[in-house]
């Protein structure tokens, strides 16, 4: 094989290798959907749409049914990333709040 070519396979090999990664992850992806918690039923009267009706909601969940709670958690942090940042800092322990 001519040296050029065999140069030029190997700064393509990286180049194949990241595509399938992305293809892989995004693969990935789609499966996630299939895992995404179930929203959780809010009180009547409550906006569905509404990210600090899910936060509270976990919030009066957290001691006694945590999972009912980490998945209100999971919808407000949908509903409203930011919200997903103070709730990471919660679980480390660094919250002002």
């Amino acid at each position: 094989m001519h040296p050029a070519r065999a140069s030029g396979l190997c700064r393509s090999a990286p180049l194949a290798f990241g595509l399938v990664l992305a293809a892989a992850f995004a693969l990935q992806g789609q499966d996630s959907k299939k895992r995404e918690p179930k929203r959780p039923k809010l009180d009547a009267g409550r906006d569905t749409n509404s990210a600090g009706a899910y936060h509270q909601h976990g919030m009066l969940h957290l001691a006694k049914r945590p999972q009912v709670a980490a998945d209100a958690f999971y919808w407000a942090a949908r509903l409203d990333p930011s919200i997903a940042r103070c709730c990471s800092r919660c679980n480390a322990g660094t919250c002002s709040r």
